[in-house]
């Protein structure tokens, strides 16, 4: 489902043992983009072909080199902190 796909984030994807938890939803409703949970009580774990996470390991290696590139760490490489958005996947995985 497009729409549970659209709302990984990074913490919720596990490349080593190949699945993701669905834990919220986005979607377009006319200009606004919705972000919600999703219809089931608990996370639903999907198993991730491995074509899959192949691609995805690329894609977060994208999307570290340009973070790396337009936003430094003021730290730089002593930086440790997990809630450093300079540092560690925040975002979503498809954005």
């Amino acid at each position: 489902r497009q729409s549970e796909f659209a709302g990984l984030r990074w913490e919720d994807v596990d490349l080593m043992a190949g699945t993701a938890l669905v834990r919220r939803v986005v979607y377009r409703l006319g200009e606004k983009i919705v972000e919600k949970e999703p219809k089931s009580a608990t996370p639903e774990e999907v198993a991730l072909p491995e074509a899959v996470v192949q691609v995805l390991r690329v894609v977060r290696e994208g999307q570290r080199a340009i973070r790396r590139a337009l936003e430094p760490c003021p730290l730089g490489p002593r930086c440790r902190k997990a809630s450093c958005p300079h540092c560690h996947e925040l975002d979503l995985v498809f954005s």
